[in-house]
């Protein structure tokens, strides 16, 4: 039987898998956006043993298992559970989507755990469960073709709030509570449809010129996930053996991202470190460009 994934209003998780043409698929949102080794190398041994025998990376920086049989997802989601991976689907937020740079540093981690808490708290069960929420808020934007309703970007004021789709926000010292007034104006503008569903960027020009400020954020690049501090996938699909591939001595973060990669930043790090000691040697010397 085909499914009409044009049809898709709700998102799927842990606790509520999506049937599609080869089985169940179930979607991880992983807390904090970064996969313990524990964490990775029990994902990989899940995979093996459950459904199709990899992992997807999705543009939202989730992981999604599929090709589930019910009795299968049925004994999956505790393990999943015993890992920390479907804490997020217990919680009244587990539908609203938070992406996080993978280059964050500890003041972007801040805001994306602040906001996670406060979104947990509250719950805002109003949203569209496709509501979802970026934080980018480094010298270079790298998220800005990655889907969201609501941005918190780095700016040449400092950070701002910007609605998804207008080219300009509000500069805050409060990004977490800016964030969520703005999403509590969305919850009650009307604009929701009475299928649940509704996008920012498609109802930009109602947002009120509060939230429009007037300044930009940071100008864009790309993301070239090349390296050894990148696990990249084939295509969408993460074989477990590459994910056992980025558990090297040290690491103990293996970042989620948009991009079909995970990052390791502690592997990034050694590396500015070996090169920043091959420059104080002299290795370096006269190669400088």
């Amino acid at each position: 039987m085909s499914v009409d994934r044009a049809a898709w209003g709700w998102c799927p998780s842990v606790l509520r898998p999506m049937p599609l043409d080869d089985g169940l698929m179930v979607r991880i949102r992983v807390p904090g956006g970064a996969l313990t080794a524990v964490q990775a190398e029990g994902l990989a041994g899940l995979a093996e043993r459950f459904g199709a025998g990899f992992i997807e990376l999705t543009n939202r920086a989730n992981l999604q298992l599929r090709g589930l049989s019910e009795a299968e997802h049925g004994a999956l989601v505790p393990e999943l559970e015993a890992l920390g991976l479907a804490a997020i689907d217990r919680t009244p937020s587990g539908r609203v989507n938070i992406t996080q740079s993978p280059f964050r540093d500890a003041e972007a981690a801040g805001v994306a755990v602040s906001l996670a808490e406060a979104l947990a708290e509250v719950g805002y069960k109003a949203l569209p469960q496709k509501f979802g929420f970026v934080v980018d808020m480094g010298a270079e934007r790298v998220l800005a073709d990655v889907p969201g309703d609501i941005r918190i970007e780095g700016a040449e004021g400092g950070v701002i709030v910007r609605a998804s789709g207008a080219e300009t926000g509000v500069v805050t010292d409060d990004p977490v509570g800016t964030a969520l007034a703005l999403a509590r104006w969305f919850r009650d503008s009307g604009l929701i449809g009475a299928d649940g569903r509704g996008r920012m960027a498609e109802h930009v020009d109602s947002v009120p010129d509060e939230w429009c400020g007037g300044v930009r954020p940071n100008a864009a690049r790309q993301v070239r996930t090349e390296g050894p501090e990148w696990l990249r996938a084939e295509g969408d699909r993460l074989a477990p053996d590459t994910l056992r591939a980025g558990l090297v001595s040290g690491v103990a973060e293996l970042r989620v991202t948009p991009f079909r990669a995970l990052y390791l930043p502690e592997v990034a790090s050694a590396g500015v470190a070996d090169n920043k000691a091959g420059m104080t040697s002299g290795g370096l010397s006269g190669n400088a460009v």
